[in-house]
């Protein structure tokens, strides 16, 4: 299969959407491994290119046990595209050598906005009647 490097520096908004799960071998349910043995995690990124509004969430697959909350700004070491055709359906996987929280970023919530519900309507709610 080709593999295709990812230059993650033209990437934008890499943020931890869902948190690390073990990824287990669908027959046996026992936690996949690396060629070196290290159990193999999949985290979902919401990655986004730089300049562009539209924002995809991808599955990666990486080795260790990376401590990573959802919400949590990351970066992305050798991150890799593998694309697939299997059965008549095809895709593309997605692997990096390691996800780590974002150095000098904040994590959790942004500070509070706006109300939504516009001015002089605070915590206003639709109703039915």
């Amino acid at each position: 299969m080709q593999q295709i490097p990812v230059d993650t520096g033209r990437l934008e908004k890499l943020m931890c959407v869902v948190a690390p799960e073990p990824r287990a071998n669908r027959d046996t349910g026992q936690i996949r491994v690396d060629r070196e043995g290290r159990h193999i995690y999949a985290v979902g990124v919401l990655v986004r290119k730089a300049g562009e509004r539209r924002a995809w969430v991808l599955e990666i697959a990486v080795p260790g046990d990376p401590v990573l909350e959802e919400d949590d700004p990351v970066e992305i070491e050798g991150l890799i595209a593998t694309p697939w055709q299997m059965e008549g359906r095809s895709g593309v996987s997605w692997r990096a050598e390691r996800i780590v929280r974002a150095k000098g970023k904040a994590t959790g919530s942004a500070p509070a906005g706006p109300d939504p519900s516009g001015p002089g309507r605070k915590g206003a709610t639709a109703t039915s009647g």
